[in-house]
């Protein structure tokens, strides 16, 4: 009761091959059904803040086609539509808040999925921000 409060942030996607499918099943089912989370949810000491996979460079999309921008863009969209489903049937909408870069990383990088310095900061500070309004 007296502990601070947790700001649990998850990213993910690739490593599944922006299968969300699978990336629900392996990662967000588990967590979400995880007791000592579902505790430190109904205390209302915890906030998650999940965030897409943002764009991939076109010219890797040879290379690494699962990252392309649709594929990416689909996987953010069912995972974010999963979590709003879940939240609302277990009455968390309060604790999870979604953040989708991929709009504003979409022309910012050199290779792959890696942004510039630029990208970076601005992913930050808008982060940092949310922190704080978060309560």
């Amino acid at each position: 009761p007296n502990n601070r409060g947790i700001l649990y942030f998850m990213q993910g996607g690739l490593h599944f091959q922006s299968n969300s499918a699978e990336y629900v099943k392996e990662i967000m089912d588990p967590l979400l059904s995880n007791p000592a989370f579902r505790r430190c949810v109904e205390t209302g000491k915890l906030r998650m803040i999940w965030s897409g996979i943002t764009s991939q460079s076109r010219h890797m999309d040879d290379i690494y086609p699962w990252q392309s921008r649709e594929n990416t863009k689909k996987f953010n969209d069912e995972v974010i539509e999963f979590l709003r489903v879940r939240a609302e049937k277990e009455n968390i909408m309060n604790y999870i808040y979604l953040l989708d870069w991929q709009a504003l990383t979409q022309d910012s990088m050199p290779n792959g999925i890696h942004q510039l310095s630029d990208v970076n900061l601005a992913k930050a500070a808008h982060f940092l921000e949310l922190a704080q309004l978060i309560k």
